[in-house]
């Protein structure tokens, strides 16, 4: 892996980028720190939009229902756009999809 500091006008973020065979994946932090940033890759069999979607969703809430006894979570589509789980409030999420590829991050 790669940590770089990125400075863009007065914002500073931090990343860390993952370097694999068949893909390259970067998390980006306002904060140097990435012990509570969780995120997951993986490899699909099928690149099509809809397939992306329905499965980077499965995929982010199995890793989400580890953290919450709502067993029910529900990922929705924030008002600005992004996608938010909906616990007693709305958590930010960061999802990705290349190819046969989908990923996801949040805090």
């Amino acid at each position: 892996s790669y940590q770089c500091k990125i400075i863009f006008n007065s914002y500073v973020f931090y990343a860390r980028t993952y370097v694999y065979k068949e893909i390259i994946f970067t998390v980006v932090n306002n904060e140097n720190c990435f012990d509570n940033i969780f995120w997951g890759i993986k490899f699909i069999e099928h690149d099509d939009y809809t397939y992306q979607s329905k499965t980077i969703n499965y995929f982010a809430l199995e890793k989400m229902q580890q953290f919450f006894e709502n067993k029910n979570l529900k990922i929705i589509k924030h008002k600005i756009g992004y996608p938010a789980l909906v616990e007693h409030k709305q958590i930010a999420l960061s999802f990705t999809h290349h190819g046969n590829f989908v990923g996801y991050a949040f805090k």
